[in-house]
């Protein structure tokens, strides 16, 4: 078990299996002109390589009322494997402390809210809001977590024969 520690961000990641070969990076996105602000997005990246099998998964977080980039090199696409919007670490976009207590905060149609919006595309913006998310626990300060990887763009043709 890995604790990574980033202020303002604090994220939690799992070691990889032993069988795997993994690499973490991670990148804090921020302004250099504004530092009365604390930074509101947050990535980091774990590739995999197993055998011939190679897949790049990305998480990315936004505070509430901040976007969330979602981007694939080349014409690979975007697969939204995990997403909540919600809250469910106390250390992870400050807050005042009353908008922090809750950290059983989950919104069960994210993931397909988020693959609505994302998935088989090169990128996507997307607003951590209620604007495009319904509110699952009021009063709570709330954050995007997003999992998703790197997909090879697949065209697909129909066929139809007569009959």
């Amino acid at each position: 078990y890995f604790s990574l520690s980033l202020i303002p961000l604090s994220v939690s990641l799992l070691f990889c299996p032993s069988t795997l070969l993994c690499f973490l990076t991670c990148t804090l996105a921020s302004s250099a002109c504004d530092i009365d602000h604390p930074t509101h997005t947050h990535t980091h990246t774990h590739t995999h390589t197993h055998n011939d099998l190679h897949a790049e998964k990305r998480v990315e977080l936004a505070c509430e009322g901040y976007p969330i980039e979602l981007r694939c090199p080349g014409s690979d696409v975007v697969m939204v494997e995990t997403a909540n919007y919600g809250r469910t670490d106390d250390k992870i976009c400050d807050a005042d402390p009353f908008q922090m207590e809750n950290t059983q905060c989950y919104l069960p149609d994210a993931l397909k809210i988020m693959a609505q919006r994302c998935n088989n595309r090169t990128q996507c913006v997307v607003v951590a809001g209620v604007d495009v998310f319904p509110d699952p626990c009021p009063g709570t300060y709330k954050y995007l977590e997003i999992q998703y990887e790197y997909s090879r763009h697949r065209s697909c043709s129909l066929f139809s024969t007569g009959a």
